[in-house]
């Protein structure tokens, strides 16, 4: 087998049969030359016929441009000026060239040599060496005060690598771009994009930062990377520019002699060059010697003959099962066994296959042990539960024989009724936990030091959350098998059936008083709200009860006191370094393949993703990356049940969870924020944290001896002391009330997993938990790119024609509604949307040529822009038009980033966790139960109270300096503010395409007649921001449209519409 195949992996050593047929058509005998050719093969999609066509054009390449460049003055000078060198090699063995762009001048009339040059410094750079069999170089290309305009030449670079991927495919590994700007990189990354895939694909874009020098020091040692990147490489020299310049016309002097002048093809030469250089080596090896074996078998094989297998295993053909074992697998044996005695090779191979067949038969055996685990564990839980046996006799002594049939159909009809309560509790707290969770998370971005504070808060949120959706997941399991709920099951048969009935009857009962009682004030629609509401809220009550009284739990049922499973003991076993003996090594099994590959695949993903949303930042990467790391946490803690130890169980589930979270919050934060030098403390301390636990947690699956649990131990302090002083530093940086909410969830949860003897967690739970998760993230993450800041780059006006006559009442009547909205000045519901679409302009141009086509009729004037912070430096802005002779100030409200607009959301967040429950609640409960669920965001300082502040005291101080009617706009997200700041300042406020705020004016000190009195929402159908909470339905208009949601949504859409139904002065929209 060549062993310079395998230096490119095994994918390049299951082609072999290609690259060799490729050579043999070229006449090529040599192994060295099998990477190089294999590079030409991949970049063909390995079809022969293409690639042998391609390595000839090389060949003529090399022989009729390349060995006949001319070199000129201008070659010599700038392999001097330090612009490209060679600075070594990287831990792979591949030659390093270093180039400085702001060394580099754009010179159109010198384009061509420097392609030349760059030609040389390749083909020097990936010839044949004994240190070097792949072939290959990098570059590491530092753009550090490099400047658009006169250091990058986009046309070259371009040329550059279309020639990589025409004449020396494959040949340049890896292209590792540092220190680009913004600007240069959002022109960089689409020009590579589209450049064949064998160079853009090997392009790395590496910011400035300090996570760029680690990352780059994994490819390449510390003493080679240079002092400008991180590492310890003073090459930045004029002695080291001369000494590189030297070589590379040395090789081409040397090159072109053997080419023109002696008819060799470039790597003949090569090949040449390295025999000089190893003959020494090759004299040395030439004769193996039997002590150079790693295994010698002469004396203990004496009895067998020593006649060499020559002969036999030349037609020996060994017997394998297809699937299991490649072709090429059995050579590599057969050469291995070759120096072996005859009957010792025959004997090693045919153990080789009997061991070889004995896998495969356990493997079938074994395929589906890991559901066969599942199964049993769901049957044992059930089978032990203690069972409601309505056929016994005793319960009904009391009943007369003519009313047992019916007394059954009631306890059937009480049961369901449970278990519908039970399920809609399962909402509630799915709603409850997730909430609170995305909130959480969102928090992590309003300052760079929350997330050291919030993140322990978080993950102990994550655990509340799974253990609670556990309990109600076990319940309704329970009541479908028709056994006793836990922990009522802890009473024994007749007493826990007894307390069941006892208990759910007066759930039935107080559904029934409260549905007498809302009929007699109320529709019958909402008595039956009101019935399902009551159900629910007591399964709640219940629930919670139990969850927060942990001696419920003490107690294990007779089911758990069989199984023995004692796993919230698993910090004793560790503290106390105590043999985990209830683990039977013998039903203990390792992590299957489909499951590892399952697992990988998922992480792998992840990590794919979150860099593609880093670079692209789009809603639906984004979206895509948060369900990818979700679903990543749920498919670990499934596929590791039943195949590892409980303490490698918990440490690989821990740490994938914070690896996740973490890089959730790494991307995000890359894609969202405009960063200082305080957000990269954050960004460092956290990348570093992750790959510290990533480490330990590989460290401790990788170990042997199941009785050392140092390192477990070590990993158990990690964890816990991270997570108190998370806790602890939450009362400092956050405020003492999620402080305190911190402390008290660290103390249950302790004391759940110190303590408590049931099963606290299940995989329902957590795939319910989880879902819950991903969807509400994904919610705000989607509608937050919706509504975010709207911008145009276009004029989107018409000259004005002239003023259509008035519409007769007839017309007027088939208009919209707020059609005959009028100021006291004449201002109409038209000129607030074109004025709120205004705004949007990109440009000054664009913006003066819509305001002159639409208001240049009349005396209204731009005023000015105020910018608005948050308290956390998050920046708004109002825009302010006058109007002298109508007497009126608009004001126009709009966001600038997508983080404001997803952060935002966290005002509707209560109200879109509570989606699934709107039909079983009615519209009073659903405020309050809003209200409560939405407690964690009154707590935290984000940036948009600071805003709405900002911007009622800005509309009280325009108010007592004019005289005008003051009119706040604003579109999307920023409406939903906009509402907000119209409520608390007593000010008339139009919002269009915007969230409503009739559940969520506890952020307010106003009531809905205020809101009514004030706010004034006109929306589209089928847009998304509206239906996430209710306007108030008499100061509401809806505005017809067939577009897509996206396009109904735009304020584009909205003005349009509003112009074409009610506006009769001749202005026009480019849309109509």
């Amino acid at each position: 087998m060549s062993s310079f195949l395998q230096e490119l992996g095994p994918v390049a050593v299951s082609h072999r049969q290609e690259v060799e047929e490729v050579k043999r058509q070229l006449n090529m005998r040599r192994e060295e030359l099998d990477c190089w050719v294999y590079s030409f093969l991949e970049n063909k999609k390995f079809d022969v016929e293409e690639t042998v066509a391609k390595l000839k054009r090389r060949l003529t390449m090399e022989a009729e441009e390349m060995a006949k460049y001319e070199f000129t003055d201008y070659m010599h000078e700038s392999l001097r000026l330090g612009i490209i060198q060679v600075i070594g090699n990287d831990k792979s063995g591949r030659t390093v060239f270093y180039v400085t762009v702001s060394r580099d001048k754009k010179e159109a009339d010198h384009r061509d040599e420097k392609k030349r040059t760059f030609d040389l410094m390749v083909s020097y750079g990936t010839q044949l060496r004994a240190d070097n069999k792949r072939g290959q170089m990098v570059l590491l290309v530092n753009y550090e005060n490099a400047s658009m305009w006169s250091n990058v030449d986009m046309s070259l670079q371009a040329d550059v690598g279309l020639r990589l991927s025409k004449f020396f495919p494959g040949c340049v590994s890896k292209v590792y771009v540092c220190n680009m700007g913004r600007m240069l990189c959002s022109l960089a990354k689409p020009l590579f994009s589209q450049l064949p895939a064998a160079f853009s694909e090997t392009v790395m874009f590496l910011p400035k930062s300090e996570k760029s020098a680690l990352k780059l020091m994994e490819f390449i040692d510390e003493d080679v990377l240079p002092v400008a990147l991180g590492g310890k490489n003073d090459c930045d020299n004029q002695a080291e520019w001369d000494r590189h310049g030297e070589v590379i016309e040395t090789y081409f002097n040397q090159m072109r002699e053997a080419v023109v002048d002696r008819g060799l093809t470039l790597k003949d030469w090569e090949l040449e060059c390295l025999e000089l250089q190893d003959v020494e080596v090759a004299r040395r090896f030439s004769a193996p010697s039997g002590t150079d074996s790693m295994v010698s078998l002469m004396t203990y094989g004496s009895n067998w003959s020593p006649t060499p297998l020559d002969g036999c295993l030349g037609s020996f053909t060994l017997r394998r099962d297809s699937e299991l074992t490649p072709l090429a697998e059995d050579n590599e044996w057969c050469s291995l066994v070759k120096s072996f005695p005859t009957n010792m090779a025959l004997f090693f191979l045919e153990e080789l296959y009997r061991w070889r067949v004995a896998v495969a038969v356990e493997e079938s055996a074994e395929r589906c042990t890991l559901m066969d685990v599942y199964a049993a564990t769901w049957k044992r839980e059930f089978v032990e539960v203690p069972a409601i046996d309505l056929s016994n006799k005793e319960w009904y002594r009391f009943v007369p024989g003519p009313l047992r049939t019916l007394y059954h159909a009631v306890l059937v009809v009480v049961s369901i009724a449970s278990g519908l309560s039970f399920l809609v509790a399962l909402l509630f707290f799915l709603s409850l936990t997730s909430s609170v969770a995305v909130t959480i998370f969102l928090a992590f971005f309003v300052r760079w030091d929350y997330i050291f504070a919030l993140f322990a808060t978080l993950i102990l949120v994550v655990h509340q959350g799974t253990t609670l959706c556990t309990r109600a997941v076990n319940v309704i399991s329970v009541l479908l098998e028709r056994k006793v709920i836990p922990p009522l099951d802890m009473l024994g048969k007749n007493r826990g059936s007894a307390a069941q009935l006892i208990l759910f009857s007066l759930m039935v009962l107080s559904q029934l008083v409260s549905l007498g009682y809302v009929l007699t004030f109320g529709s019958f629609l909402m008595g039956l709200q009101a019935v399902f509401a009551v159900g629910w809220l007591f399964a709640v009550v219940f629930l919670l009860l139990c969850h927060v009284v942990l001696f419920l739990d003490w107690i294990p049922s007779n089911n758990q006191r069989q199984q023995d499973e004692q796993h919230s003991m698993l910090m004793l076993y560790l503290m106390l370094d105590v043999q985990e003996s209830e683990e039977n090594p013998d039903t203990v099994m390792g992590p299957k393949m489909p499951s590892i590959i399952v697992c990988t695949s998922l992480i792998g993903l992840t990590i794919v993703f979150g860099i593609v949303f880093v670079v692209s930042d789009t809603a639906a990467f984004a979206a895509v990356t948060c369900v990818l790391a979700v679903a990543t946490i749920l498919t670990v803690d499934f596929c590791s049940t039943g195949s590892l130890s409980v303490s490698n169980r918990s440490v690989l589930r821990g740490t994938v969870t914070f690896a996740s979270l973490l890089w959730l919050f790494l991307c995000y934060s890359y894609g969202l924020l405009q960063y200082d030098n305080t957000w990269i403390v954050s960004i460092a301390t956290i990348f570093s944290l992750n790959v510290v636990l990533v480490v330990l947690a590989t460290m401790c699956l990788m170990k042997k001896k199941k009785s050392d649990k140092k390192l477990l131990r070590s990993m158990l302090v990690l964890f816990v002391l991270i997570t108190c002083a998370s806790c602890i530093a939450s009362f400092f940086i956050v405020g003492t009330t999620v402080g305190v909410i911190s402390l008290v969830l660290l103390v249950h949860s302790s004391l759940g997993i110190l303590c408590v003897r049931r099963k606290s967690r299940s995989i329902g739970g957590s795939f319910f938990f989880y879902s819950a998760i991903a969807t509400l993230a994904v919610s705000c993450i989607v509608i937050g790119f919706t509504g975010a800041k709207w911008e145009y780059s276009g004029p989107r006006s018409l000259p004005p024609q002239s003023a259509s006559a008035p519409l007769d009442p007839l017309r007027e009547y088939h208009r919209y509604p707020v059609c005959a909205l009028r100021s006291s000045g004449g201002f109409g519901i038209s000129d607030f949307a074109l004025l709120t679409e205004l705004v949007g302009a990109s440009n000054e141009s664009v913006f003066t040529q819509d305001f002159i086509n639409w208001f240049g009729r009349t005396d209204i004037a731009f005023n000015e822009t105020i910018d608005v912070y948050g308290a956390h430096a998050e920046h708004w802005t109002a825009s302010r038009f006058d109007s002298v002779l109508r007497n009126m100030t608009v004001l126009t409200l709009r966001n600038t980033h997508i983080r404001s607009s997803i952060m935002t959301m966290t005002v509707w967040i209560g109200s879109i966790a509570l989606a699934p429950l709107q039909i079983f609640l009615p519209e009073a409960w659903l405020k309050n139960i809003a209200f409560l669920i939405s407690f964690l965001t009154r707590s935290i300082d984000f940036s948009w109270f600071s805003v709405r502040d900002a911007i009622v005291q800005y509309l009280k101080d325009v108010k007592a300096s004019t005289s005008n009617e003051v009119v706040i706009t604003a579109w999307g997200i920023a409406g939903g503010i906009a509402s907000l700041v119209g409520v608390e300042s007593q000010t008339q406020t139009i919002t269009f395409g915007s969230p409503g705020l009739l559940h969520v004016l506890h952020f307010t000190n106003f009531s809905k007649a205020d809101y009514h009195k004030h706010v004034l929402a006109v929306v589209s159908d089928l847009a998304v921001l509206h239906t996430m909470t209710r306007h108030d339905p008499t100061m509401f208009q809806r505005i017809q449209c067939n577009e897509s949601a996206q396009a109904c949504g735009g304020m584009d859409y909205i003005s349009a519409e509003l112009l074409t139904m009610c506006d009769v002065s001749g202005r026009r929209h480019i849309s109509v």
